[in-house]
This record gives structure tokens, sequence and C-alpha cells, in this order.
């Protein structure tokens, strides 16, 4: 049986998307999840895309403003977040080199 998470075991972190039109206070995020399982429930929250223009689905990155980096989705929250950080989420961009098709 899992004991119930207490304030200690979580964190509140402001949360806003990169043209700041949305922002979110995600409270009682838990310090031993993965930043991946964190973000996809603030992501829900905060209702942002599934799915890219070009109707693939969205990979979000989360930047963490307090240290200048993203944070990478297997990275702990309690490990690298602290209680009131500010994170900006974007969609992942790849650009560059596509398959060409030669007839």
């Amino acid at each position: 049986m899992s004991k119930p998470q207490t304030q200690a075991d979580t964190l509140t972190l402001h949360v806003r998307d990169a043209t700041g039109q949305r922002e979110f206070t995600a409270s009682g995020v838990p310090k031993d999840a993965s930043w991946g399982e964190a973000m996809q429930s603030i992501l829900s929250n905060m209702d942002l895309p599934k799915n890219n223009p070009s109707s693939g689905e969205s990979i979000w990155m989360g930047r963490l403003e307090r240290e200048g980096r993203h944070i990478h989705s297997s990275e702990i929250v309690g490990n690298v977040l602290e209680d009131g950080d500010k994170v900006v989420l974007a969609p992942e961009v790849n650009a560059g080199w596509a398959a060409v098709r030669t007839p």
C-alpha cells in the first residue's frame, strides 16, 4: 500500500507555453516522478495541442528558466526542479534533412 503524498513529497511549478498565452500553476507535482510523466499531466491540464501542423504527434520540451536549460524527460522532478520554479513548454522542432524519393 502506498503512503499518501505530503507537501514535502511534491512541488508547485509555474508553467507557461512559449507564446505566453497559456499559464498554469501545477501544484502537487510528485518529486519522485520523471519530468516526462509530470509534463504529460501538465500538458493535459493546459489543453495544449496534441498534434503538430503536419498531423504528427507533438513532442513537447520543458525549459527550466532558473538554469536556462531544457529538462530531459527522464530526469527526476525532485532532482532538478525546486518549489516555485518557472518552466516554459514549447513543441520540439525538427528541421533539416528529409528523405528524398527518386522516381
